[in-house]
Parts: structure tokens; C-alpha cells; sequence
């Protein structure tokens, strides 16, 4: 008889893991504004490996540095791992065995479609299929996750560029991370319009910094602020309060 194991997948805006110091970035405790926090811990059954995939494959110095941050922002969030593995191009790693061996696989924040390329080169889609443990995407690692990406310009000279891809296919979700209803620069007007012109035919959920979805593949439930995001903006969530999401097409419904 197959069992059946359910997926823990997050996908988060920002984890508020660092702040800048003197112009130089510092780890902090994770932001547990809306409980992030305690539900990741409540979810990782070990935690011994933790997994991180680069969105930049070929920044070694830059990888290292993001990675160190990130895992003493779990140390100082009283979630200590014991080891750290760092995925790039100088992993020479068998990289099924790392991610069967991860209680915790990191998809990093940075530049969606290179990250996407990186993830194809190494096949991440089939190492992840059968995986069970935490998987964690922060910004576009987040985006990632999805089944069919759907990645809004960031930058006015990414205007017309190529917005969808095909994705991990861990969630159904797509997110707008980092999102801010305020609007005040003609580049953020222009790149405000063109991203309630893609989600007219690809909904979008937009995530503040500090709020996130989780999703165990039969319930995904979004915690904190939020908005959805259909070619107009209508906020479906507020701080330190959640709802269940319905991917029937719907904008959530109360649990």
C-alpha cells in the first residue's frame, strides 16, 4: 500500500533575517510577525541538513555570504542547524542524496529566471518530487515553487520581457512578494500597471514583506497582510490573522 506523505512547503516574501549595520548586512532573528517563526519550527521534524540552492549558480562569494547569513538567522531564531550545504556550480555533490539527506531544502531570493535556469541544469524538479521534508522558497524562490511561474517585471527594461515559465510545480500559488499598495515613482506606476495587466489572466497573491503561505498539498493557508491580485487589487487578509486559500478560482474562503 503506498503511503502517502504530505509536502511542507512555504513560501515567503522576506524572512526579515537580516538588517543593515554600519552599510554591512547582519544576520537577525526571523521576523515572527504572523507566526512564521513557530510553524517552521512546529514543521521541520530534524534538523540536521540544511539546504541551500543558490539563485545566482556562479556567485560563489556572494552565495556564501547570503547562505552564512540565513543559517545563523535560524541560530539566533533558537532553530540551529547542524550543517550547511551550499548548491551552486561547485557542488560536485550527489545532489539526490543531498536533498533526501536535507530536513530543510532553502530556495534563495535573487533573479527569478536565473535561478529557474540553474534549478533545469541540475533537474531540481524530479530531486524534489519524492522529497518530504521543509522546503522553504523566499522571494523568487518562492516564485519558483509554483506549477507554472508567473514572474511580473521588477525593472521598467524588463517590460515586455518573458513572464511565465514552467516552475518546481510545489504549489499552485503564485505570489507577488515584496509588495507595497503605496506607489510613488513613475517607474513603480508603469511596473504597478504592468503587473495588474498579467495578473488579469494570471491571479496573483501579493505578500508584504513578513507574511507567507503554507502549503501541505491538500490546504494552503496564507498568514498576514495580503491582496489578490486579478487585474485590480482587493486585500483578502490582514496582519496576525490568516485564511484558507481555494484554488478553485475563488479568493479564500474562512476556515
Amino acid at each position: 500500500k503506498r503511503v502517502i506523505t504530505m509536502q511542507k512547503v512555504f513560501l515567503v516574501s522576506s524572512l526579515g533575517a537580516s538588517e543593515q549595520i554600519n552599510g554591512v548586512k547582519k544576520p537577525k532573528p526571523i521576523n515572527d510577525c504572523n507566526g512564521l517563526k513557530t510553524i517552521l519550527n512546529s514543521k521541520l521534524e530534524k534538523r540536521e541538513n540544511f539546504v541551500f540552492m543558490a539563485s545566482n549558480p556562479s556567485d560563489y562569494q556572494q552565495n556564501d555570504l547570503y547562505a552564512q547569513r540565513i543559517f545563523t538567522s535560524f541560530q539566533l531564531s533558537k532553530m540551529p542547524f547542524k550543517n550547511l550545504i551550499i548548491i551552486d556550480e561547485r557542488s560536485t555533490l550527489d545532489l539526490k542524496e543531498v536533498i533526501m539527506m536535507a530536513d530543510l531544502v532553502f530556495l534563495a531570493g535573487g533573479h527569478t529566471l536565473t535561478e529557474m535556469q540553474y534549478f533545469e541544469k541540475i533537474k531540481l524538479r524530479a530531486l524534489l518530487k519524492d522529497y518530504s521534508g521543509v522546503i522553504l522558497g523566499q522571494s523568487a524562490g518562492a516564485l519558483n515553487l509554483a506549477k507554472t511561474v508567473v514572474c511580473a517585471p521588477e525593472y521598467v527594461e524588463e517590460i515586455g520581457a518573458e513572464y511565465l515559465w514552467p516552475g518546481l510545480g510545489k504549489t499552485w500559488i503564485n505570489i507577488e512578494p515584496h509588495f507595497n499598495l503605496e506607489v510613488n515613482s513613475e517607474a513603480d506606476k508603469l511596473l504597478r500597471e504592468e503587473l495588474l495587466k498579467v495578473s488579469v489572466n494570471n491571479p496573483l497573491y501579493a505578500l508584504p514583506d513578513g507574511s507567507f503561505v503554507f502549503d501541505d498539498g491538500l490546504k494552503a493557508i496564507l498568514y498576514g497582510e495580503a491582496y489578490y491580485l486579478d487585474g485590480k487589487i482587493t486585500k483578502i487578509c490582514q496582519q496576525n490573522e490568516f485564511i484558507v486559500l481555494n484554488n478553485q478560482g475563488g479568493v479564500n474562503e474562512n476556515i
